[in-house]
């Protein structure tokens, strides 16, 4: 099944398959006119832009720690930050096999 930029969830880290881009999906918006807007922002850079949603990606599993602690309406504490930080390194640990 091809990946596409309508599948993913917030905090979701992926590649523009088109570019080879890394990007970080930030929130979908349904008040615009011309109907969903997909946010997402450039790893690098701090202005957001929006893709159209049938673009192809690539996602392995990484996770951006800020957007996803404000997703989960967290904040962006940086205690809340670190503890979602750790959460995310605990679960890539036990998907690799690897024990403390």
């Amino acid at each position: 099944m091809i990946k596409r930029v309508r599948n993913l969830q917030p905090g979701q880290v992926f590649i523009l398959k088109r570019t080879g881009e890394r990007y970080v999906f930030i929130r979908r918006c349904h008040e615009t006119p011309g109907g969903t807007r997909h946010v997402v922002r450039k790893i690098g850079y701090a202005r957001e832009s929006s893709l159209h949603h049938s673009c192809h990606v690539e996602w392995k599993g990484d996770y951006d720690a800020h957007v996803l602690a404000q997703w989960l309406g967290l904040g962006s504490d940086p205690r809340a930050v670190h503890e979602v930080e750790l959460v995310l390194l605990s679960q890539w640990a036990e998907r690799e096999g690897i024990r403390a």
